[in-house]
C-alpha cells in the first residue's frame, strides 16, 4: 500500500512520450519500504520520486516485515 509520493517535477511528458522509470530501493525498516524513482527521457530526467509503501500480509491485510532473504535479495546486509 503507498503511503506517500514527494514527486518533483523536471521537465514536462507527453502521453507518446518514451520514458524510462528507474526505481532504486533505498532501505526497509520493519513493513515498510523507502525507494527512489528516477523518470528519464533518453538523458533528461523528467522527474524524481521519493516514495514510502507498507507491505501488507496478503490474508489479514496487517502491517508485515518483508521476509529478510527477498529483502537481501535488493539490499546490502548492512542496509536492511
Amino acid at each position: 500500500v503507498a503511503l506517500k509520493h514527494e514527486i518533483t517535477y523536471r521537465r514536462p511528458t507527453f502521453l507518446d512520450d518514451a520514458v524510462i522509470a528507474h526505481v532504486i530501493l533505498e532501505k526497509v525498516q520493519g513493513a515498510r519500504a523507502f525507494y527512489e524513482t528516477i523518470i528519464k527521457r533518453g538523458e533528461d530526467v523528467l522527474a524524481e520520486v521519493k516514495s514510502s509503501w507498507c507491505c501488507l500480509d496478503a490474508e489479514t491485510l496487517r502491517p508485515a516485515r518483508l521476509a529478510r532473504d527477498l529483502v537481501e535479495k535488493f539490499l546490502p546486509s548492512s542496509a536492511a
